[in-house]
């Protein structure tokens, strides 16, 4: 037996040719086509691809060519495209990302968030720790980092033994008071931040365009969040600690939302609202928690331990006037207001990063499926 290999891909499904917002989708989606596999010739081999994002009348997908962490020389890139077949490379992400966690498109341009490798920072792993790092792109071809902490300043927290923390851009959201990205910093086992003692911290920077950020001041004691969305003309932030939102992205208000200790997997937003996603454990699924919210303030729970059975669930998104949870095993349910979910069979068994539209009402995901062995295979389309 080889080594374990992965087949990366994307697959596209017609969801009655209806346009991107203020429609309906057809009752019934029609069979899922278009399986394109990373590495066959049309895409370039990819690590891992996603997040998506819209931009007019293209979607937009970054995309990381391998694992950093295993001493490879990596490189992210940009594909865009306008039918969800035919993928343009629009430029290549530099510095070398570790991951590739928000996009958004903003009058600057394209703007993506993570982190990059740092040999100085701690992390869990001795020289493998990370810095967040926030790029720009005004014409899609050359990038440029616009946040990336190599420096020394006071601004990035310490160990208890007076080094650097390790850091990362988790989330990003664009809103009416300009770009929020959520993140953390954090230390390995056995290592505490200065000077509370935390093994980890929320942190969050606040930009008008993506041409420079600035930190906003948190209350230290604000747990780390897991997801940021938009709901209205308000920021909402999630994680197991609870729900915040934010007119500006800078004064922050606790909501009466009890999560249970779950992971928020995102926040999205549709004609009827917002939904969020929580699951409990992340990997090895027990419990699986929406909530929907009208305004963004009051959110109800909904248990859907009986709609939605996966090891693991990896995003939530607004598709047309549905919402869309995507994940392992079955790998996609859907939804028309958050709380009743019905399960749509995708045409890979392995694990859906992301889901997304086209402009011509396509539905999009993307994703990849694990196989024991040397060979990599493909499945016929549907």
């Amino acid at each position: 037996m080889g080594a374990h290999r992965w087949t990366v891909g994307i697959v596209c499904v017609a969801l009655g040719g209806i346009a991107l917002a203020g429609t309906t989708l057809a009752a019934e989606p029609s069979p899922w086509t278009g399986w394109i596999e990373s590495g066959d010739g049309t895409l370039e081999t990819y690590y891992r691809m996603g997040p998506l994002a819209s931009d007019d009348d293209r979607l937009a997908m970054l995309a990381l060519r391998c694992d950093p962490f295993r001493g490879a020389s990596c490189g992210g890139d940009l594909l865009t495209t306008r039918d969800g077949l035919a993928w343009d490379i629009a430029s290549i992400l530099i510095p070398t990302p570790a991951t590739l966690t928000g996009i958004a498109r903003t009058g600057a341009g394209w703007v993506a968030v993570g982190s990059t490798p740092d040999q100085e920072a701690i992390g869990g792993l001795t020289g493998r720790g990370t810095d967040p790092v926030a790029w720009l792109s005004r014409d899609t071809e050359s990038w440029r980092p616009t946040w990336w902490q190599q420096d020394d300043g006071a601004e990035v927290p310490r160990t208890s033994d007076g080094l650097r923390a390790s850091g990362e851009m988790t989330g990003l959201a664009a809103g009416p008071a300009g770009l929020i990205a959520i993140g953390r910093w954090s230390c390995g086992d056995g290592c505490t931040l200065a000077p509370d003692g935390a093994t980890e911290r929320a942190a969050m920077w606040r930009s008008d365009t993506g041409e420079t950020w600035e930190p906003v001041d948190l209350d230290p004691a604000m747990p780390v969040p897991d997801a940021i969305g938009i709901v209205g003309d308000r920021y909402v932030i999630a994680g197991p600690g609870g729900f915040w939102n934010s007119p500006d992205g800078s004064s922050w208000t606790a909501l009466d939302v009890d999560t249970g200790g779950s992971s928020i997997i995102g926040i999205a937003s549709g004609p009827a609202g917002a939904v969020a996603l929580g699951v409990d454990p992340p990997t090895a699924v027990e419990r699986v928690t929406t909530w929907s919210s009208v305004d963004g303030i009051a959110w109800t729970a909904h248990d859907q331990a009986e709609a939605i059975d996966a090891y693991q669930l990896t995003e939530i998104r607004s598709v047309g006037d549905r919402f869309a949870i995507v994940g392992s095993g079955l790998g996609l349910w859907w939804s028309t207001d958050g709380v009743t979910w019905d399960a749509d069979p995708t045409p890979w068994s392995g694990i859906i990063w992301d889901i997304g539209q086209v402009s011509g009402g396509d539905a999009v995901l993307v994703g990849q499926r694990g196989i024991a062995g040397d060979a990599l295979l493909r499945e016929p389309q549907r």
